[in-house]
């Protein structure tokens, strides 16, 4: 059975400057072949000057490029040149032949391995994990997914290298952001934004490092909204009207004590 994909140029350039950190060139022909073996090839004339990732997305904006016939099952292989033909760098697609996992390899031009990604899918089709290694196999990042019965995701959960979760976003059955958290390396919570089901934030909170709350926001239907402050000595509370306007201040001792008011 033959797949059909199809990759735009921009998406081209978001990948380079995220496999290379550093971009050059910028293209300006492709060709598309594909081999008795069933791997596509395209070549990019590009030009030999250093730009950034977002120039690479400027340059590279439609036509799209397409690939077709992916069906070999050892990959699809996909060539970047230089004005004189020479590869600059190469990706390749490995899909397993279950169906459920899938790499995703960079290779500079001489061949050699730069990062490789893998990915995991459910009995559903669903990607729930996403892992980006260095050449030498040592996991740089890892993001995990969770679905409704309706194929929306339920939450997205990022790592780091160590293992530990950098962030998790949560959300609505119908997709729409419910609640954001990022985490220190030590595993306490940074800070936490919380949504209603249309969109608008109702909850912030900041916490420090050792886990103690540094400050939270609560937000009212009219946009107006409360930030209260913790501090070693005492607590101050900011209310704002719809407009960012401060309407009322408050500073309470540690025993609650109203020490200013205005």
């Amino acid at each position: 059975m033959k797949k059909r994909l199809f990759i735009t140029a921009a998406a081209c350039a978001i990948i380079l400057g995220g496999c290379s950190g550093g971009s050059k060139n910028a293209a300006t022909t492709s060709a598309v072949t594909t081999t008795a073996a069933n791997t596509t090839t395209v070549e990019t004339t590009t030009e030999a000057t250093t730009t950034t990732a977002e120039e690479w997305h400027t340059a590279l904006e439609p036509p799209a490029l397409r690939i077709e016939d992916l069906s070999n099952p050892v990959g699809i292989r996909t060539n970047f040149t230089d004005k004189d033909g020479n590869i600059v760098q190469t990706f390749v697609n490995d899909y397993g032949i279950d169906g459920r996992t899938h790499t995703y390899n960079c290779f500079d031009g001489n061949g050699d391995l730069m990062t490789w990604r893998s990915y995991e899918y459910d009995s559903k089709g669903q990607e729930v994990r996403y892992i980006t290694h260095d050449a030498d196999s040592n996991i740089i990042s890892c993001e995990e997914y969770e679905y409704y019965d309706n194929g929306n995701k339920i939450s997205e959960s990022h790592y780091r290298a160590d293992g530990t979760t950098e962030y998790i976003t949560e959300y609505y059955e119908d997709e729409t952001e419910s609640k954001y958290t990022s985490y220190y390396t030590n595993g306490n919570i940074e800070f936490c934004f919380e949504y209603d089901t249309e969109g608008h934030q109702t909850r912030s909170e900041h916490y420090g490092e050792d886990g103690s709350l540094w400050s939270v926001t609560e937000y009212n239907d009219d946009l107006s909204s409360t930030e209260t402050y913790y501090r070693d000595d005492g607590t101050m509370v900011y209310e704002h009207d719809p407009d960012g306007n401060e309407t009322h201040y408050t500073f309470y001792s540690l025993d609650g004590e109203v020490i200013e008011e205005r």
